[in-house]
This record gives structure tokens, C-alpha cells and sequence, in this order.
């Protein structure tokens, strides 16, 4: 069977370890992540919502039409801490807007409710969920064998002096559409990356705990994981310089920001920081542009 994940909700961590316990189950499921080129849908452009969020609502729509069913999870909590309220509408917009090009179209979505805090709830979810699709759509498989995976604790050791970190939502990152292109920019002119989805969350969030966030504690977990980030970066191993890539219209990146910038200025002598937004634009001259005075910051950087 042909089951649609949008390839954005892939660079989610839990969402990705979700997939792979279902694939260890069920060895019939064939995941398709990215559409055909030519399967391009209406995007219904009239909403507030962040440009990843916009994309992925795209990827959804488009894959509708080449899988058996959608598989969308309805992404609460991870970890503890609240996700994007926008992640917890996903499903719900998705099948509305289904509906609307076609409604005739029946692509059922399935959408479990993730709020995990642990390994042991997600082993849980993995079950329930295998179970779901076995009972419901003919899948054949075992919900009864649990997928295990060793949580892991690796710290990053390479000397990350001359690199540029890069911080931010991990599908931002991740995928080069909605980071226009900044990682391969910075590859262009021969400087590595660091990204802050290489660090485990648990040091990010530990890091996160040490500052309090307008005296009260950050309660969404992108915005624990982005703000442990620059703090591993500006105190504990030091890069040549920290980009920001900031989704356009994203909500708590556009407090959070304002936040990393007055706390970046108390600092003594960090490294170099800037912050990028990432929007629809598909022209990269402008990235290019800002990285490229960046990089002559850093270093005494000479523009080849």
C-alpha cells in the first residue's frame, strides 16, 4: 500500500522515528514523501499561516493523488512541550481542502495524536497505530512486536572553529525550498555547516532551562530546541559564526528572535550572528547577497 507522509513532517524527529517503528511492522507500507512535478495543486494562498506550514498543506494535496491513504500525524507535544498549533490543524486542513478540489475524492488520512514525552509512549503509539491500519486497511504485519531503538547520546567532537552553525525548525534546515538554498550557498564558498538537528534535544533543552525566557518558561518545544541551540553555540563550542533561518510568518520565531538578539547583545565577544528569513521567493540572489557580506565579516572572509 502507498501511504503519503509530506516529506517536510520527515525532518521532525519523533515523526520520523513514528514512521520507521511502522515500517519495522508493517513491511508492506510503501512511503511516498515528495510529489510528481507535474501533480502541482492549488495552494489557496489567503491565510496567515507560516510559509512551512503553506508547503506542507502543498506536498499533502499533491501526494493525494498518487497514495492509497495520507498519514498525517497530529503533532501536540513532543518531548513534553507544545508543537505549533498549526501542526495539531494539519490533518483537519488537509482533508477540508481535499474535499474542496475534488469531492469526489475519498483519500482517507489517518492522523494519530502524538504527545509523547518518552520512548515508551511513542513504542505505544507505534503499536496502536500498526494496529490501526492492519485491522482497517488490510495491511499485513504485527502490531505485537515492538520496534526498539537505543536512545542516543553522541555528542558532535569535530572541531566546528571555521564552520557556520545554522539554527532553526528542523524542516526549515532540512529542506532546501524552505531554506532558500542557504546550506549549499555556504558550501559554494567552501565553509561547512553545523546544524543544530545534529545536537540531541535533551542537551538542547537542558541548555534551554538555564535562561528564562521573559521570566517564564518556553513552553513550544521548536522554540526550547532553537533557543538551547544558540546557547550551545555562543557558550559551549564556538563556531565561525551562527545563522538564524527564520520561517516568514512563523509566530513564536518572530518573538523568539527579538529575544536571541537582546540576549546576543549582553554577550561578550560572541561569534558572528545573523538571522535570515526564509519565505517564497524562489530567486536566491538576495540570500546570496546577505551571506556573502556575512562571510566577509567572518574571518576576513574575501569574496572569490
Amino acid at each position: 500500500m502507498r501511504v503519503g507522509l509530506p516529506q517536510e513532517l520527515t525532518h521532525i524527529e519523533w515523526i520520523e522515528e513514528l514512521k520507521t517503528g511502522l515500517s519495522y511492522l508493517i513491511p508492506d507500507i510503501e512511503w511516498i514523501h515528495t510529489p510528481s512535478v507535474k501533480d502541482r495543486q492549488p495552494l489557496f494562498p489567503g491565510t496567515d499561516a507560516c510559509f512551512p506550514f503553506k508547503k506542507m498543506v502543498r506536498t499533502s494535496l499533491n501526494l493525494s493523488s498518487r497514495v492509497d491513504l495520507l498519514f498525517i500525524p497530529r503533532a501536540v507535544s513532543l518531548d513534553g512541550y507544545l508543537m505549533c498549533p498549526n501542526f495539531r490543524a494539519l490533518p483537519d486542513i488537509v482533508s477540508i481542502n481535499i474535499k474542496r478540489m475534488d469531492k469526489d475524492k475519498t483519500v482517507p488520512v489517518i492522523s494519530p495524536l502524538m504527545e509523547i514525552r518518552n520512548r515508551r509512549q511513542l513504542d505505544s503509539l507505534i503499536k496502536k497505530t500498526a494496529k490501526e491500519l492492519i485491522s482497517g486497511y488490510g495491511l499485513h504485519g504485527s502490531e505485537n512486536i515492538l520496534y526498539g531503538k537505543d536512545e542516543q547520546n553522541v555528542k558532535y567532537q569535530r572541531d566546528i572553529s571555521h564552520s557556520i552553525a545554522l539554527i532553526g525548525h528542523p524542516y526549515l534546515l532540512e529542506d532546501k525550498r524552505l531554506n532558500n538554498g542557504a546550506p549549499e550557498i555556504l558550501k559554494n564558498y567552501d565553509f561547512r555547516t553545523i546544524s543544530s538537528t545534529e545536537l540531541p534535544f535533551r542537551e538542547l533543552n537542558r541548555l534551554a532551562s538555564s535562561y528564562d525566557f521573559y521570566a517564564k518558561k518556553m513552553y513550544w518545544r521548536p522554540g526550547r530546541e532553537i533557543l538551547g541551540a544558540f546557547l550551545y553555540f555562543t557558550r559551549i563550542r564556538r563556531p565561525a559564526g551562527i545563522i538564524q533561518l527564520v520561517a516568514f510568518n512563523c509566530g513564536i520565531e518572530a518573538l523568539l528572535r527579538i529575544e536571541l538578539m537582546s540576549l546576543y547583545r549582553q554577550m561578550k565577544n560572541p561569534p558572528p550572528y545573523m538571522v535570515i528569513v526564509c519565505d517564497e521567493h524562489v530567486q536566491r540572489e538576495h540570500v546570496v547577497t546577505r551571506i556573502e557580506a556575512f562571510l566577509d565579516i567572518i574571518n576576513g572572509f574575501s569574496i572569490k
